[in-house]
């Protein structure tokens, strides 16, 4: 329809030069109605153009009219639609907070009752490690555990509904049985534990038998004694067979009142076999290295007091007789004593017939000699007096691993447990102090008898060198041939001429 109106104004002007020529040439009359009939015959044409060009153009403002209808429409129902929506929108939102608002307080009761799960678990765990068979019922309790970090609630409450349902039933009523638990001594042990409810316990074992008290106050749960009195024990084994025996009735239970018996000082000071066998294996090679030390140093001191007579005045007679030329009296006389001062003496009085340098020579090779023999053993003293605090630190370590072991098996944290184990690993360590003292104090005691003996004999051989340059050729011949006589009487053959060698 556009198009057809823009045509009009187009054939309207096309007929403004048709008009206009003509009548500035002055046509005929005839030429001029030709045209006007033309002109009307094409405003006729251009009306019938504009009439169908209105009515399509009203024909498509209907239609557009009839669209924009029903276009109105649509975006009526659209907009009823957005509103229905927007309407369930917020119905979803306000849903959605409740949802929410429910979800955050179920979350909150599940925090709570997991909360409240644990805080009984730690309770029920304390409970256990303070009761003598706290750790058989420890695996269950690390179930409980497991499920509360799995986040399964239900199963760790029905685990500690039969946790608590069991220690319930145990409260209430006094049992024997066989237990496997940690004694007084620290080790693993199966026993018979008589429980009276919560209240007190006591094992039986064929060697001993046990009570439990309370931990100090730096520490929880119990701790057993042993070594009870005999009135105390006897007791004790009476309640475990009317325990073990009785169905209904009132059993007595002996109370210490005064809580003599649960001081921190023993009873009875431990045997010195219980504490050899409480060291360990350690304890052996200790022995061993106490037996060696003993048998040395008494070795030792045998060689060096009792074999080596006392040769303090040997020196000054032999150097008075080689003075006065009595060299055979001045070797008998050296010849009848025993030790490093007499061997060093004789060896000077053989030299007689050398010069002064050989002799000297001689004197220091037997001082060599006798070195190594004064101070044998003494060496091998000191390496033991080093080696016991080293095995007993050994001892103490694998001993304190030991513990750990089976404080981690087990699942306790019973610090008395603890305390026990380690203490009975330091008893190695204070065994092979006790060994090491008294070895390096007897060790330099012997040392110094040797440092004694060698610096006597050295004293007193130069005392007799000193003296035997003073001696004579005659003494010296005289010398000479007694050291050949005495080296063939040795060797068992006949004695040469004295002056054979000459």
């Amino acid at each position: 329809m556009r198009r057809r109106l823009a045509i009009l104004p187009m054939a309207l002007l096309a007929l403004v030069p048709v008009v206009s020529g003509p009548l500035t040439q002055h046509p005929s009359a005839t030429a001029i109605d030709g045209r006007l009939a033309a002109l009307q015959e094409e405003s006729i044409d251009l009306q019938h153009k504009l009439l169908d060009a209105r009515e399509g153009f009203a024909a498509e403002r209907g239609e557009a009219l009839a669209f924009a209808n029903d276009a109105a429409g649509e975006l009526v129902d659209l907009e009823l639609e957005r509103l229905s929506l927007e309407d369930a929108v917020e119905a979803a939102r306000l849903a959605t907070d409740v949802a929410e608002s429910r979800a955050k307080d179920r979350a909150a009761d599940v925090r709570r009752i997991d909360a409240s799960q644990r805080q009984i678990a730690e309770y029920v765990g304390v409970l256990l490690s303070e009761l003598p068979y706290g750790p058989t019922l420890a695996p269950r309790l690390t179930a409980c555990n497991d499920c509360l970090d799995a986040g399964r609630s239900g199963d760790a409450e029905l685990v500690l509904a039969e946790l608590v349902d069991g220690l319930d039933r145990r409260a209430q009523q006094v049992a024997v049985g066989n237990c496997n638990l940690r004694t007084a001594n620290g080790e693993s042990a199966n026993v018979e534990l008589l429980e009276i409810g919560l209240f007190a316990f006591a094992y039986r074992t064929a060697e001993d038998l046990a009570i439990s008290f309370a931990a100090p106050r730096d520490a929880n749960g119990f701790r057993w004694r042993e070594g009870l009195p005999e009135q105390l024990a006897a007791q004790w084994a009476a309640l475990f067979e009317a325990a073990r025996g009785a169905r209904e009735g009132t059993l007595g239970v002996p109370m210490d009142v005064s809580g003599s018996l649960g001081l921190d000082v023993p009873l009875l000071a431990p045997l010195l076999v219980d504490r050899f066998r409480a060291g360990g294996p350690v304890m052996w090679p200790l022995a061993a290295v106490a037996v060696l030390c003993l048998l040395l140093g008494l070795e030792r001191a045998v060689a060096l007091w009792w074999r080596t007579r006392p040769n303090a005045d040997l020196g000054a007679g032999v150097a008075r007789m080689l003075r006065n030329g009595d060299v055979a009296g001045a070797t008998a006389l050296a010849g009848s004593r025993d030790g490093p001062v007499a061997r060093a003496v004789t060896a000077v009085l053989h030299a007689l017939d050398v010069p002064r340098s050989a002799r000297e020579d001689r004197l220091q090779e037997v001082l060599l000699r006798e070195a190594p023999r004064l101070r044998r053993s003494l060496r091998a003293m000191a390496m033991l007096a080093t080696i016991a605090p080293l095995l007993g630190l050994l001892g103490t370590i694998t001993g304190i691993i030991e513990t750990f072991g089976v404080l981690h098996s087990t699942g306790t944290n019973d610090p008395n447990a603890m305390a026990g184990g380690i203490s009975e690993a330091l008893l190695t360590t204070a065994t092979g102090l006790v060994i090491a003292i008294p070895v390096l104090l007897w060790h330099g005691l012997l040392r110094g008898r040797a440092d004694a003996l060698l610096a006597a004999a050295e004293g007193q051989s130069v005392v007799v060198l000193n003296a035997a340059d003073s001696v004579g050729v005659e003494a010296r011949t005289t010398a000479r041939a007694v050291r050949v006589a005495g080296q063939v009487q040795r060797e068992g053959g006949a004695a040469p001429h004295a002056g054979a060698g000459e």
